[in-house]
């Protein structure tokens, strides 16, 4: 029996083939195999991330990760550089090109940021109906403003981009979040302070907007960045135009309290 055996072993070691004892039971070499072929589909298959958690996270005031947000996400808390408007409604038409300008000016004037239209103030993402046309109204909005800045604001200066966000809800008009991004003004050989195509200035500060500042409060500015000789000629520019407003000022009261002439007419009949 056992020499049987052995010569079956022999024959199907010769063919290259391997007697499999036990039901049910595979050659070990087989298993290993099924089993790293089983780890390597395990790898491919991303991870799908869950449905009250981005994929994505602020990092130094820019959405890192693959360029979506998912409805109910928290984003973290706003900050010197980050500003969060729910939107909805008719915020496009009414309130996102005041806030377009008070927000750019306060970040060309600071080190920059973002204004992301569709989260909330605690931070939960909830996203803003806007179609394909919405989107182009928003560009064209925010391009007409910024050419009005002065200095000029060049388009390298910003960025405005529409992420997508993941709902389970089903609607007609897709939700996303708008998201201006204000890069840090490059440094120049003296400090400029930039104002908005309504001739306001803003600045941020810890968080929230200080503006439009009053001739004094930009006098402090002025005194706490630019050197002593660009200081006393940015004063005198100051007081110069203070000075014109004042005297223009004098002669409108004047001329409301001049009497107004009576004509007499006569007519020859």
């Amino acid at each position: 029996m056992a020499s049987e055996e052995d010569l079956i072993f022999k024959e199907l070691a010769a063919q290259g083939k391997e007697l499999v004892l036990g039901e049910g039971r595979e050659p070990p070499n087989h298993r290993e195999q099924k089993k790293q072929q089983q780890q390597q589909q395990q790898q491919s298959i991303p991870s799908r991330p869950s449905g009250v958690h981005s994929d994505s996270a602020i990092v130094h005031q820019e959405i890192l990760g693959q360029e979506r947000l998912f409805q109910g996400a928290f984003l973290g808390s706003e900050t010197r550089g980050l500003e969060f408007k729910r939107g909805g409604g008719e915020y496009l038409s009414l309130a996102f090109k005041h806030h377009v300008r008070r927000y750019v000016c306060a970040f060309l004037n600071s080190e920059g940021g973002s204004l992301l239209v569709g989260v909330e103030d605690s931070g939960l993402v909830q996203g803003i109906r806007c179609s394909h046309h919405d989107e182009d109204r928003a560009r064209l909005l925010v391009d007409s403003v910024l050419q009005g800045f002065k200095p000029q604001v060049f388009p390298d200066a910003y960025t405005l981009s529409f992420i997508p966000v993941v709902s389970t809800a089903m609607t007609s008009t897709p939700l996303k979040v708008i998201r201006l991004t204000v890069h840090a003004p490059k440094a120049q050989g003296q400090p400029q302070l930039y104002q908005t195509d309504q001739g306001e200035v803003f600045l941020r500060r810890d968080g929230s907007i200080q503006g439009p500042l009053s001739a004094s409060a930009i006098q402090e500015w002025c005194r706490q960045t630019l050197p002593p000789q660009k200081w006393m000629v940015e004063l005198a520019k100051l007081e110069e135009q203070v000075n014109t407003l004042t005297m223009e000022k004098e002669q409108l009261q004047q001329q409301l309290q001049r009497p107004w002439p009576i004509s007499c007419t006569c007519c020859v009949l």
